[in-house]
């Protein structure tokens, strides 16, 4: 991980498009990075799910993670997508970003429309993380 979890960083939640969908999340993209390309990387949690993790130190995923196999994790120009596909309407949601670099265990696959999304095939442990914000408001609405 090589820091602490910085509670007072904010991802960027703000859609991007002006049609308030974010343009990197139509059929094609956002593509995989490239041979040393950054890519910032989150799993939202709900309330008790982080607190489940912060206890055992390890989480191996959600419902839905558990149920396809792998531990659905967002770009940050996913995110907004994301909180209103999956979390409308909810509160008390982490997002934690990842320090996944060259994980063996990360992997690029297409949605049901075409986007390309990172799925984790192995459980999360704390190391892994590289910062915590929480998101304030319903993920209706996020803060920007």
């Amino acid at each position: 991980m090589g820091e602490e979890p910085r509670p007072g960083w904010r991802p960027d939640l703000r859609p991007e498009g002006p049609d308030g969908l974010d343009p990197g999340c139509g059929p094609g993209g956002p593509s995989r990075p490239g041979p040393g390309e950054r890519v910032r990387l989150f799993k939202l949690f709900r309330a008790a799910e982080w607190a489940g993790f912060v206890r055992a130190g390890v989480f191996s995923g959600s419902a839905d993670d558990l149920r396809d196999g792998f531990v659905h994790l967002s770009t940050e120009a996913q995110l907004p997508r994301t909180l209103r596909r999956h979390f409308a309407g909810e509160t008390g949601l982490v997002a934690a970003e990842l320090a996944l670099a060259d994980d063996p265990a990360l992997r690029w696959e297409r949605a049901g429309d075409g986007a390309l999304f990172p799925h984790l095939y192995r459980p999360l442990a704390m190391s892994d993380i590289a910062g915590i914000a929480p998101i304030s408001g319903s993920a209706e609405a996020p803060a920007s």
